[in-house]
């Protein structure tokens, strides 16, 4: 007979037992508490995982995690299997899995394919939270940046922004990856490596791939589309200091006629440092 089955008899029994002598409410609440006292000595990942998903406190959160990271890979599935069924969204297990680190990679990676996108972003997500450990994964999260919606800027998907977020958390070797991924990319796409690159390559040595990156972008700026351009000074922003170069490109996109180029380029040169004094003027 299955656990589950050995369970739901024992709580069953215990029903019929005491119905006669308690009234249903405390009855109901004997039940459950039999049900979690026998689930988490035959089966404690699924006692913790149902734990975490009704816990009411942080501190009850923060208990089932530690748990659950105690009991390590097997937990993994488990963990997976309560994200589908509550269809994502839920950053209690994203947490957890999360500091679970490299064992739960591969379930994540298959979970970012999921046609839910709540699924796909918390997955990703959890890849985030683990930062260097979740580098087996650049390739499939570089390939489904190339394949998003680039959006306006001001209205992009959830899963886009935590795509830049997690490839950017983690580590190094995301660069190469992404700086090939910038150059290779459409006008309209092009500033979403822009922005990884620019969480990633912050203090990090001014490569010849990193100069080809500015450079596209600057040559962007002079676009005859609205949302080339857009997208150029957008990019220039997420690269910060490391863009430097392109301070006398922004200056001129100041005057651009189009108020978004204006505004990243104000944004982009407020995040240039103190390089950018020339810029006042043009400011005023």
């Amino acid at each position: 007979m299955k656990t589950e089955s050995r369970v739901r008899i024992l709580v069953l029994v215990f029903v019929v037992l005491m119905a006669g002598r308690f009234g249903p409410g405390l009855v109901r609440s004997g039940a459950s508490y039999v049900t979690n006292l026998w689930l988490h000595i035959i089966d404690p990942t699924r006692y913790w995982v149902r734990r975490l998903q009704e816990a009411k406190s942080d501190e009850g959160q923060r208990e089932a995690v530690r748990a659950l990271v105690k009991i390590g890979p097997p937990a993994v599935p488990h963990l997976i299997a309560s994200l589908r069924r509550l269809g994502g969204a839920s950053t209690q297990i994203v947490m957890c899995l999360g500091q679970l680190g490299s064992p739960a990679v591969p379930a994540l990676m298959e979970a970012v394919g999921d046609p839910n996108p709540e699924m796909q972003s918390d997955a990703v997500r959890a890849l985030g939270l683990m930062g260097h450990s979740a580098h087996p994964a650049i390739s499939l999260l570089i390939k489904m940046l190339k394949d998003a919606s680039p959006g306006d800027h001001s209205a992009v998907s959830r899963l886009t922004m935590d795509l830049i977020d997690t490839l950017g958390k983690i580590g190094p070797e995301v660069i190469a990856p992404a700086t090939d991924a910038l150059l290779l990319a459409d006008d309209a796409h092009r500033w979403l490596f822009a922005a990884v690159l620019g969480r990633r390559v912050s203090g990090a040595e001014f490569t010849p791939q990193l100069q080809a990156v500015v450079a596209e972008l600057r040559n962007a700026l002079e676009h005859d589309e609205d949302s080339v351009r857009i997208s150029a000074a957008f990019g220039l922003s997420a690269l910060g200091r490391t863009a430097s170069s392109a301070i006398p490109d922004l200056i001129r996109a100041l005057k651009d006629p189009n108020h978004d180029v204006r505004r990243n380029a104000c944004v982009a040169l407020g995040r240039m440092g103190s390089e950018v004094a020339a810029a006042v003027p043009s400011l005023i």
